[in-house]
């Protein structure tokens, strides 16, 4: 697809507008523009995927020769990125980085590089990439910094009340809810789980078969796993073991198998 000058490769599509990271694009889209790589950290599930897609598209008609999406997700070696990274851009696979950067020499692209946490150990690769490839941009979500010389890091917050009130409702809204909550009500759920996107989506999913005060009572049964202290999993993690008792079998299993998938 044309956006503008560029090509959009094969970035995600988000049927919903992104919520709340105003300010979070307007620090960002001016770094993206003037560094060659940006970072953007956070904790699991705070919204750096969704941010940074947003971003790239937005980008996609400053980079003439493509806009694409690297999904390491499930990449626990670093040898495995050079293959990935070819085939994602439509490039004659290679297991060897430098022979796949020496196809993207004279063009201008931006790389979105999202979850590299799986190869944060030997992040130079990126360095490389871009030594390689001068005309290319990069993109990265990572929980930590990268800690490679060119990188500027951003961290993604997680939302403010407001925004996470109109996520919240936005998420009952495609539950098909017949009544929405008050105010006060939503305040009351977002003070348990907390203000990230993925626990606002995922308590919104909730409210398919418990209302907001069901759900609330549910979570005050084993209220010490959302409490805040020093050296926690982040609360989205929590958020999800919590509401693990009051899934069915079948559904106590998907969250168990997406837990293996490195970050």
């Amino acid at each position: 697809a044309e956006e503008g000058g560029g090509t959009r490769g094969n970035l995600p599509q988000w049927d919903d507008p992104l919520v709340g990271r105003n300010r979070c694009r307007d620090l960002v889209r001016p770094a993206a523009r003037a560094a060659r790589l940006v970072v953007l950290t956070g904790d699991g599930g705070v919204g750096k995927s969704r941010l940074a897609s947003q971003l790239a598209l937005e980008l996609s008609p400053e980079a003439r020769d493509g806009t694409d999406w690297l999904d390491l997700r499930a990449v626990t070696s670093v040898h495995q990125v050079p293959r990935l990274l070819a085939t994602s851009l439509n490039l004659e696979p290679d297991d060897d980085l430098k022979s796949v950067a020496a196809q993207l020499r004279g063009q201008q692209r931006l790389l979105l590089v999202d979850e590299a946490d799986g190869v944060a150990d030997a992040a130079g690769i990126f360095s490389e990439l871009l030594e390689a490839a001068a005309g290319l941009k990069l993109i990265v979500t990572s929980r930590m910094p990268l800690r490679l010389p060119e990188e500027v890091v951003i961290e993604v917050p997680e939302l403010q009340e407001p925004a996470a009130q109109e996520l919240f409702r936005q998420g009952m809204q495609r539950q098909r809810a017949d009544s929405l909550p008050s105010d006060p009500e939503i305040s009351a759920l977002l003070e348990q789980i907390g203000f990230s996107p993925l626990s606002i989506e995922l308590a919104a999913a909730w409210t398919r078969v418990f209302s907001v005060q069901e759900l609330r009572e549910a979570l005050q049964e084993q209220p010490e796993l959302l409490a805040d202290a020093p050296g926690l999993q982040p609360r989205t993690q929590r958020f999800i073991e919590v509401t693990r008792p009051l899934m069915s079998a079948a559904e106590q299993e998907t969250p168990g198998i997406l837990a293996l998938v490195p970050a």
